[in-house]
């Protein structure tokens, strides 16, 4: 029997609660995307503000979306798209994304080997996730925070910038490269923290359709292969994953306006021009 990424012990019921949750709001219905949904609307700390709904939107790759799929994205007024995977990452994968009309791929590279190539550091790093599942992910996720100035920085300029033009950011699962902008962003307009671990959380059941095609893609690949037990634990999503990340962006970081200012170079102006744009009464 080939290896698989769902857990063994899971029961019927808990796969039929999976399949209702995707048919609901925040998920959406495109067909031939994995894990897609709007990651805005959600309150802030304050109430007295939300963040604007059908502006942002997150997901796994879109190498399978079908026509029907694309005619779903412009329906959805989304004009951009940001991927941030690697070309090496999309040539292993043979997971290009195809040609949508009216809408443009904009290529934001991610300078981190994340479980792509061969190296030491991958290496390391699956192994990790066999014995101390927290501390990969923390590793991980400060490695994506330390790389992510440039295709950060071209995202939030784009809600600078254009904010009336809905964007979808993904890379190939739609959950830590992603997961961790997605955060950024909510975090910067002062989403309310459970609100934003819950985001996160719901990556684990986006994903659900997709867990047969994943785990023979990477079947393929014996660095996987041969450690299944550790790289199906790289595909958990739990509350205390992003909580960390959040907790380090404030500590090691002194919070997300420093972040983004500092290592992502935007302006005070830039986060109050984003702000003005994104959140609503």
């Amino acid at each position: 029997m080939p290896p698989t990424f769902m857990p063994s012990d899971i029961t019927e019921e808990q796969i039929l609660e999976a399949r209702k949750i995707l048919g609901a709001p925040p998920f959406l219905q495109v067909e031939g995307v994995i894990n897609i949904r709007d990651f805005g609307k959600l309150p802030t700390n304050d109430e007295k503000s939300k963040i604007r709904g059908g502006v942002l939107f997150r997901s796994g790759e879109l190498t399978r979306i079908t026509d029907a799929g694309k005619s779903t994205l412009r329906d959805l007024g989304i004009k951009k798209i940001f991927d941030l995977r690697g070309e090496a990452e999309i040539t292993a994968y043979g997971s290009a994304t195809s040609v949508i009309d009216g809408v443009e791929v904009v290529p934001v590279s991610f300078p981190v080997a994340y479980l792509v190539t061969e190296t030491d550091k991958t290496e390391k790093r699956l192994k990790k996730f066999g014995t101390d599942p927290e501390g990969a992910f923390d590793d991980l996720y400060s490695d994506i925070l330390k790389h992510g100035a440039v295709p950060y920085r071209t995202v939030l300029h784009h809600l600078r910038d254009k904010p009336e033009e809905p964007c979808l950011v993904h890379c190939t699962a739609g959950k830590d490269r992603t997961g961790v902008i997605a955060a950024v962003i909510q975090m910067l307009l002062d989403a309310k923290t459970e609100l934003i671990m819950k985001d996160y959380c719901l990556t684990e059941v986006g994903l659900e359709p997709a867990l047969p095609y994943l785990a023979e893609r990477f079947n393929k690949i014996p660095l996987y292969r041969d450690n299944w037990a550790a790289f199906s634990r790289s595909g958990r999503c739990e509350p205390r994953t992003i909580e960390n990340i959040m907790k380090r962006i404030n500590e090691e970081y002194g919070g997300v306006e420093s972040y983004v200012k500092g290592d992502i170079g935007l302006t005070d102006e830039d986060i109050a021009a984003i702000r003005r744009s994104l959140l609503v009464s």
